[in-house]
């Protein structure tokens, strides 16, 4: 049997997902943070890897087109956000499938999202793409209450902070700027209640509904645990599951394992 690669943005160092390409005779070609090739040596099914700054997305994707002249890949797949913009990219101009990139630039861009959802009947909450801290200003006065600031293209919590009082705007202002993926600042209405996260899958548009994990997060928005299965009751997943599969749709998300929160 002829070995076929792959091309793994930014989870080299994931063993579930190397065993998981090893099982179906995949070698990997591997790029990934400079701190993740640094910690620690590959697995074996790996026989290229290299570290890149996610963060230049057209750098990124010139050298994961030399690295398929070079090698060469039969799929391309991201498994970490800050990989999926530049994995799209190189789906689209090697004709390989993948997410299609206009669908992952709804999701990277927070206030595009936002747009999107509102645009397809589907707005959430208040919100304000801001190009400073005098537009932050202006919109947390047009509310009753807090907001949420943050990156536009942030992940993981990085940058979010919540702003209760105008004296706040300025420290969040600059926590949001010194996030790993900036992207701008995007100001939103704060909800109060709990944080759950809605595990699931599509094929062909087809939305399969996995789990749903309650969350629990410090003062910042990190989690600090979760418990899984949801202590919430039937009818209330269910509105969940319903509402994610309507969300996903109306982004364009057809094919995807996704992670909603």
């Amino acid at each position: 049997m002829t070995t076929k690669n792959i091309m793994m943005v930014g989870g080299a160092t994931v063993p579930a997902l190397c065993r998981a390409a090893s099982r179906r005779g995949l070698n990997i070609i591997a790029v990934c943070f400079p701190e993740a090739y640094e910690r620690g040596a590959p697995d074996p099914s790996t026989i290229h890897v290299e570290p890149v700054d996610f963060s230049r997305v057209i750098p990124t994707v010139r050298r994961l087109l030399e690295l398929h002249k070079q090698l060469g890949f039969e799929g391309i797949v991201a498994v970490s956000e800050y990989g999926q913009l530049a994995a799209a990219m190189v789906a689209r101009e090697l004709g390989m499938p993948g997410t299609p990139l206009h669908a992952v630039q709804n999701t990277r861009d927070k206030a595009r999202m936002r747009r999107t959802l509102a645009g397809k009947g589907l707005g959430q909450v208040r919100f304000r793409a801001c190009a400073d801290v005098g537009q932050a200003h202006e919109f947390l006065a047009s509310l009753d209450g807090s907001m949420i600031v943050k990156p536009v293209m942030g992940t993981g919590s990085d940058g979010v902070s919540r702003v209760t009082d105008a004296s706040q705007l300025a420290a969040s202002w600059e926590l949001a700027g010194g996030a790993r993926s900036f992207g701008g600042v995007i100001c939103e209405e704060y909800i109060d209640g709990p944080e759950v996260s809605i595990e699931a899958y599509l094929s062909g548009g087809q939305f399969v509904p996995v789990a749903i994990t309650d969350k629990m997060i410090d003062e910042r928005f990190l989690e600090t645990g979760h418990s899984q299965p949801s202590l919430l009751p039937a009818a209330m997943q269910e509105t969940i599951f319903n509402a994610t599969h309507a969300i996903l749709s109306a982004l364009d998300i057809t094919d995807a394992v996704t992670h909603t929160e």
